[in-house]
């Protein structure tokens, strides 16, 4: 056994029963907050988005979605502005070019 070793032995080796108690304290009281905080979160049908998520990219998927369960091809986006074009929008369409993207 060497030096390293049997320092780190001695040390895990003198953690006491108070630390080992104050430690599993503290992870409940972690637990605790975090289900605090992100409860609604974690236990209702509300989501963490906020910004470009909310305002863009969700209604556009939802657009998408909308476009091809109806068996259209979705060419043009008439909510914005006074349209724009859909299908050839980089960020929201499903059917861009990933040329130079590496693959797996």
């Amino acid at each position: 056994m060497g030096p390293t070793t049997a320092a780190a032995k001695g040390v895990l080796g003198s953690l006491s029963s108070t630390g080992r108690k104050a430690d599993t304290r503290a992870v409940i009281l972690l637990g605790i907050l975090t289900l605090l905080f992100f409860g609604r979160i974690l236990f209702t049908d509300q989501a963490l988005y906020f910004g470009d998520a909310i305002m863009g990219v969700y209604p556009a998927h939802d657009l998408w979605r909308q476009y091809v369960h109806q068996g259209d091809l979705p060419v043009w986006n008439p909510y914005i502005m006074n349209g724009m074009p859909f299908l050839a929008d980089a960020e929201f369409s499903r059917v861009t070019c990933r040329c130079g993207t590496p693959t797996s």
